[in-house]
């Protein structure tokens, strides 16, 4: 399993402001002879870079999820069938995470992504719906899964559970 970081919304936000509070210092020194004392940009910028440093530390210690995908082995085309995802993890505190499941292009899905609190301690499942547009083979990759960081600065991504290989045939009970 191999995790990406990808700033988050706090993080893009709090450099943000700090770009414009450079630009406002260096404004107000030119024009207006005020400024802020010189090194507090970077005093700034340099705390905002260690708390992200942090809190990247501690969302790498952070546990992975688990997830196992359950389905018929043959389906119908043109049928929806319920896809059941249990979710085992092991976090101390409750977690939001959202999940795609590795859905080819070649079915339909309703109810994706999941968005999903996982509670400590305990073994979560959540369902959609899947319908097969053709007939043979039917791959389902695997699942793609996201979640913050414990400071809420980094969004975590990486992609688990096991490729599942259905056959879809034609619907005979129509």
């Amino acid at each position: 399993m191999r995790r990406t970081w990808i700033p988050g919304t706090r993080l893009i936000t709090a450099f943000a402001l700090l770009a414009a509070l450079i630009f406002i210092n260096a404004f107000s020194a030119h024009y207006f002879s005020w400024s802020a004392a010189a090194y507090l940009p970077q005093v700034i910028f340099i705390a905002v870079a260690v708390i992200a440093l942090l809190d990247w530390l501690l969302s790498r210690r952070l546990p992975p999820v688990e997830i196992t995908r359950e389905l018929p082995g043959n389906l119908a085309v043109d049928k929806w069938t319920d896809v059941k995802l249990r979710i085992r993890h092991r976090f101390t505190e409750p977690v939001k995470i959202s999940i795609f499941d590795g859905v080819p292009s070649d079915a339909n899905y309703e109810h994706l992504p999941l968005h999903i609190e996982l509670q400590p301690n305990q073994i979560s499942t959540s369902h959609y719906a899947l319908r097969p547009l053709v007939r043979g083979s039917l791959q389902l990759n695997k699942t793609h899964i996201q979640f913050s960081s414990p400071l809420g600065l980094w969004n975590i991504r990486y992609w688990a559970g096991e490729v599942t290989e259905v056959k879809v045939f034609p619907d005979f009970v129509a």
